[in-house]
């Protein structure tokens, strides 16, 4: 179950806040798959605090990232979960905005995850040997250490 992490009448999500709901995303896609895989945290593809890119204010702004290295999936099955995380993505309606190797062993998928605009994919990594996949995804732009604008 994805959480509703802002409530009516709240500005905005904080950035611990994003990190919570970016990894209840990634729990959720991972537990809807079969063979379920064991997801391990990848720290140095994940951060808490990247610079926000272009628009009013981005310099005052991060993004929270969250990626997992999708353990215990071979290359032949693959295509499978590929398959797998594109339909329940589409089951939940997110916005699908890539979707490439489909049905091989190397897919590309990524979304748009309302209510929050989160940007989510499936990604086929050649690391390991034969590959790896990886779930990630990624917040708007967000005040770093509040919920709110300088328009507060």
């Amino acid at each position: 179950m994805i959480p509703d992490l802002v409530r009516a009448g709240q500005p905005g999500m904080t950035p611990r806040q994003a990190a919570t709901y970016a990894d209840a995303i990634l729990h959720g896609t991972a537990s809807a798959l079969d063979p379920q895989p064991r997801l391990e945290f990848s720290a140095e593809l994940s951060d808490s605090a990247a610079p926000c890119p272009g628009g009013p204010g981005a310099d005052k702004m991060v993004v929270v990232t969250r990626c997992y290295w999708l353990r215990g999936i071979t290359g032949p099955q693959f295509a499978a979960i590929g398959e797998q995380v594109l339909a329940y993505w589409r089951r939940l309606g997110w916005v699908i905005s890539d979707t490439a190797g489909i049905r091989t062993r190397r897919p590309v998928i990524g979304a748009v995850a309302p209510p929050y605009a989160f940007r989510v994919s499936l990604e086929w990594s050649a690391a390991g040997g034969s590959g790896l996949l990886s779930l990630s995804a990624a917040s708007v732009c967000l005040w770093p250490e509040r919920t709110a604008g300088p328009a507060e």
